[in-house]
């Protein structure tokens, strides 16, 4: 199932592209329903930063994903990929257990928009399990888009913070602060229709 995630953030590509590229900013992260992410890794190879992040899901899980993702505690692994030069960059995540049933992956973009600048995710979530699929990824997809809406709002606390000091991300908040976020998914097979 194809997505796209809109944030709009009060702060330069720049200050934008370093908190991205910085794992420490998900060390701090608190989501709802998840544990915080714990990183794997992070490399710097010239203007290009990878961090791997893993992510563990707390909350409950309806009975058709408990028949096909397990009572195990789901976990899954993310690679961020940030171009410092381009102010773009690519996403991919994996179910840890299985990864040809759940993954997805995609690319952002940072662009001026006045004095604002747009964060634009694209990307395409899978749930490769004959039969339900489709269904479970209409059931998960707005959760996953609920999570970077959170991660967006934290990310502009961060960038709002004076320098030195840590902001705190807390998991739940409904208001949306100066910076707005707005995501859409579409079905590949209705579109076609």
């Amino acid at each position: 199932m194809r997505f796209q995630v809109d944030h709009r953030f009060d702060a330069s590509r720049t200050a934008i592209v370093e908190l991205l590229a910085d794992p420490s900013f998900y060390r701090g992260l608190e989501l709802p329903d998840l544990g915080r992410p714990e990183v794997l890794g992070a490399r710097v190879e010239g203007r290009r930063a990878v961090v791997r992040l893993r992510y563990t899901f707390l909350g409950g899980l309806d009975p058709a994903s408990v028949r096909v993702l397990g009572r195990d505690r789901l976990t899954w692994t993310q690679e961020l990929e940030v171009d410092r030069d381009t102010a773009t960059g690519a996403f991919r995540f994996e179910a840890d257990v299985d990864p040809r049933h759940l993954h997805g992956r995609g690319t952002f973009v940072l662009e001026d928009a006045g004095a604002a600048t747009l964060l634009r995710f694209v990307g395409e979530f899978t749930v490769a399990v004959p039969g339900l699929g489709r269904l479970l990824e209409r059931a998960v997809l707005p959760r996953l888009l609920h999570l970077l809406e959170v991660e967006a709002r934290a990310a502009d606390r961060q960038l709002r913070a004076p320098a030195g000091r840590p902001t705190g991300a807390p998991a739940a908040r409904t208001g949306r602060g100066r910076g707005t976020t707005g995501g859409s998914y579409t079905d590949a097979h209705e579109r076609s229709r």
